[in-house]
């Protein structure tokens, strides 16, 4: 009979999932060998695959344009801290739309200086919302830049055919875990359109802040 203490549990796998991502790296060939020795699903293999494959790219790149060697990089404490949490995250993402957020989260975490609570903030801010949540936010952003500017009445008729399948409840609650993270609010117009006050849909300072981030915009 199999002694079930034996047995791998999930716990273990994280242990050697995280040995692996901390101890090879920055040389990927070895990172990848190690992970195929961790019996996940093809679909999870996959997706941390495709994952370091990125951070390779990624590294090699910062390396052409005469940043730090890899090394350098890896050898930052604060950033071994910001890969293992990403690459957990990425692992277990479902979301497709979270995928290049992550690769510009990392890339940014390499590249960009800012105290290491807002960086934590900010991943946690993407692992925490849905992916329809931060495309909400990105279209609330850009319209806030817009020439075209929509008020808010405008706004959520778009984005509840957009995001919601025409439910403004189910868009009102969307909305609501973006409130929670401080990230969208409300604020006068002082405008009447057909009788009607306007008010604006603005993103707040940190949504701001996380969306340069990942952009390289300027706010």
């Amino acid at each position: 009979m199999d002694n079930p203490e034996l047995k791998p549990t999930t716990k273990d796998y994280v242990i050697k999932l995280t040995k692996g991502a901390l101890g090879a790296v920055p040389f990927v060939g070895g990172l990848l060998g190690e992970l195929l020795d961790i019996a996940v699903v093809p679909q999870q293999q996959k997706k941390l695959n495709e994952w370091f494959d990125y951070v390779e790219k990624t590294l090699n790149e910062l390396v052409e344009i005469g940043g730090k060697t890899k090394e350098e990089i890896f050898n930052d404490e604060q950033f071994l801290s910001i890969f293992q949490k990403t690459s957990r995250i990425y692992s277990s993402n479902v979301e497709e739309h979270k995928k290049p957020i992550l690769k510009a989260y990392l890339k940014a975490s390499a590249t960009k200086q800012i105290p290491l609570d807002k960086k934590y903030i900010f991943l946690n801010i993407i692992d925490q919302l849905t992916e329809t949540q931060l495309l909400i936010l990105r279209d609330v952003y850009d319209n806030e830049k817009s020439a075209d500017y929509l008020y808010k009445n405008q706004l959520e008729q778009i984005l509840v055919g957009k995001y919601a399948n025409g439910d403004k409840q189910y868009l009102d609650l969307l909305i609501k875990g973006l409130q929670d993270f401080h990230l969208l609010g409300y604020g006068s117009a002082d405008v009447v359109i057909d009788g009607v006050n306007q008010w604006h849909m603005q993103s707040s300072k940190i949504a701001k802040d996380l969306l340069s981030y990942l952009l390289d915009d300027e706010n």
